[in-house]
């Protein structure tokens, strides 16, 4: 067994529901709660092996494959583990050069704490700044483990994404994307990170990506306005409008909008989506999953319950096409990928109307889940959405009938994320504000 560094909060924390939290009663766990409010806890001692489940005896090129294979789950207790594991055993010291002092720095990026990483800066601001003995910085360090939070903080703080570190000369973009971390590589090129920068090896961080989803949101870098490209074959799919929504004299969302009659007394709803999906749709409305356009099948994302499984009692639950009332939880990166154009990122969402009476409603499953990658601060803890955090489930015969789509909207993430703070409109402000004429 190997020993972490650790000097932590203490091992248990009230939720502000009254309830104590702990790890299996082990008096030496410690734990912080993350922005998306799930608990990480850990343990004084890990075995760096067991965390990343493989042999005592593996070589240090089978834990790097087993590191990167893992490290990418969305569960940030696992995450935390397997980057703390994959730390011990490359032997890197988390102190910085010449300052033992600021070792909780390095211990709080690792594992993702950032309040705590944010009180010891606090304290120590030219930290940001400082690198460990493998002369690796703060920001490549939470970016290699993907706490999106984390490196958004450092971020703000001034670290640069440009620096090369350790002996590879990486980027904290190399990182990200040879690690597979998607949000994290769009939200490090927003801030500057180079995407034609190489290493040591002569590698951009395309060439290191995990995998072709990674290799594609770098390729641009985020350069090609992709929204402005979709604008001008949309009306191709009929009679569309483009329209931007201001606010305070600034674009926060960009619309395509259908130009068609709609239903009167139909309720408004909104539908996360990918980019490469939002022609198809645009072409011939939302149809659930399992049904096949254009000659091929829709199948669920990847992650989400998939067709044939039961769940809320309801068989093949995944043969239907979901809806929410809530533009905070469609707009969830679950369901919404971020579109990076210059320098700012988009959310993809769709607009919908749907005839009442015509969905199942059932509770929200992502306040119940570990936050993945690049949650939105607090997604439904942020604000209150007065109760809309609901899915809406609309059968396969439902969805024929009853179903409009009435555009497609990008949302700027920057305003996105400000709902519901001071000089920025509220809840039902904003879902009003961007559904409007639709």
């Amino acid at each position: 067994m190997a020993t972490c560094n650790i000097k932590r909060i203490k091992p248990y924390r009230d939720d502000n529901h009254g309830n104590k939290h702990d790890h299996e009663n082990d008096d030496n766990t410690y734990c912080y709660q993350a922005k998306g409010g799930s608990w990480v806890y850990i343990p004084e001692l890990i075995n760096p092996f067991s965390a990343l489940n493989v042999g005592k005896n593996a070589s240090l090129g089978e834990c790097k494959r087993a590191f990167r294979r893992l490290v990418a789950t969305p569960n940030r207790q696992k995450r935390m583990l397997v980057a703390y594991a994959w730390h011990m055993l490359t032997n890197e010291v988390l102190y910085a050069k010449g300052e033992k002092s600021l070792c909780d720095v390095f211990d709080y990026a690792i594992s993702g704490d950032t309040l705590n990483l944010a009180q010891e800066l606090a304290k120590h601001p030219k930290a940001v700044h400082c690198t460990d003995t493998s002369d690796h910085s703060l920001l490549y360090v939470a970016a290699r483990s993907g706490f999106y939070d984390t490196c958004e903080f450092l971020l703000s703080k001034g670290a640069s994404p440009l620096t090369a570190c350790g002996a590879a000369k990486s980027t904290p973009l190399h990182a990200a994307a040879y690690y597979g971390h998607e949000l994290l590589c769009t939200l490090l090129i927003s801030k500057g990170a180079d995407v034609d920068a190489k290493n040591a090896f002569g590698n951009t961080p395309i060439d290191e990506a995990l995998n072709d989803e990674v290799r594609h949101k770098l390729q641009g870098g985020g350069r090609n306005d992709k929204i402005s490209v979709l604008f001008k074959t949309a009306q191709g799919f009929g009679d569309y409008s483009i329209e931007d929504v201001t606010h305070r004299g600034y674009v926060i969302a960009r619309k395509i909008r259908k130009n068609r009659e709609v239903p009167k007394n139909w309720l408004p709803a909104w539908h996360g989506t990918k980019m490469k999906f939002v022609k198809s749709i645009l072409k011939n409305g939302l149809k659930p999953s399992g049904s096949e356009v254009e000659g091929k099948m829709i199948q669920p994302p990847k992650g989400h319950y998939q067709l044939g499984s039961t769940h809320f009692g309801i068989r093949n639950w995944a043969n239907a096409v979901f809806i929410s009332p809530s533009l905070i939880y469609s707009g969830h990166p679950t369901y919404s990928e971020r579109v990076l154009i210059r320098g700012s990122q988009w959310c993809v969402i769709v607009c919908v109307l749907c005839r009442p009476g015509s969905f199942g409603s059932y509770p929200s499953t992502i306040v119940r889940d570990d936050p993945i990658d690049g949650e939105p601060l607090d997604a439904e803890w942020r604000i209150d959405v007065e109760g809309d955090d609901l899915i809406w489930r609309m059968g396969n015969q439902s969805t024929r009938e009853s179903l409009v789509v009435t555009g497609v909207t990008f949302v700027d993430l920057d305003f996105f994320e400000r709902i519901g703070n001071s000089n920025y409109p509220n809840y039902r402000q904003a879902s009003k504000l961007i559904h409007t004429n639709y």
